[in-house]
């Protein structure tokens, strides 16, 4: 079934090995621990045994808080793979991560992906801060303040929100100082999303002379 191949993706060799020796708990575990009901990412954001080796040293953390579309998610992945960042995904989502559209927007660049789902933002700011992130810029088409003219930091997370409703009030009302945005004519109300995150990220790769090594 797909889920054991998709769990593999993110756990291996982990979690493929509990799955065979104990099925009934891992799936119970899984749909009763997620309301999307996904079998494709780690169990309260950890595998079985403990979280594996990072496949690289995250230089961004890009934050999707409460993403809708999927192929914005699979494309925002592809260029976290491109620049080593890690991407985060703040339920609820709009879809499940084993959608057809957003694994194929990424397309085989998945098993090289730092990647994890929370179920809230406070479980966001808990599990980030702990990696080492460091909850930076926030961005919002009605900021006044343009992503240029700030100094990026590596570890920075860069939040951004749903396609249709942006960040909640709440969030922009804490951080209002941190708020950026992407200039634009006023005939547009905001860019794609994943187009936003990819100018975003690389303009902190520019300032850093490059891609860190």
């Amino acid at each position: 079934p797909g889920w054991i191949s998709l769990n593999a993706y993110h756990c291996y060799p982990y979690v493929l090995s509990v799955f065979f020796k104990n099925m009934e708990l891992v799936v119970a575990r899984t749909v009763t621990g997620h309301q999307n009901e996904s079998f494709t990412y780690k169990i309260a954001g950890k595998c079985l045994f403990g979280d594996p080796p990072m496949l690289y040293s995250p230089s961004l953390h890009i934050v999707l808080h409460e993403p809708e579309i999927p192929p914005n998610a699979g494309n925002i992945g592809r260029t976290c793979v491109a620049i080593g960042a890690k991407m985060w995904l703040v339920e609820p989502l709009g879809f499940k991560i084993n959608d057809y559209y957003l694994r194929r927007a990424g397309l085989d660049y998945w098993d090289e992906l730092e990647w994890e789902v929370v179920a809230s933002w406070d479980d966001l700011v808990t599990r980030v801060t702990a990696e080492g992130g460091r909850l930076g810029w926030f961005f919002s088409a009605h900021a006044t303040k343009a992503y240029t003219d700030i100094a990026y930091q590596h570890g920075d997370v860069l939040v951004f929100g749903s396609e249709s409703s942006g960040l909640p009030q709440s969030i922009k009302k804490k951080h209002a100082e941190q708020l950026l945005t992407i200039p634009s004519r006023p005939q547009v109300r905001s860019l794609n999303l994943s187009n936003t995150a990819a100018i975003v990220a690389y303009e902190a790769i520019r300032q850093w002379g490059g891609i860190p090594g």
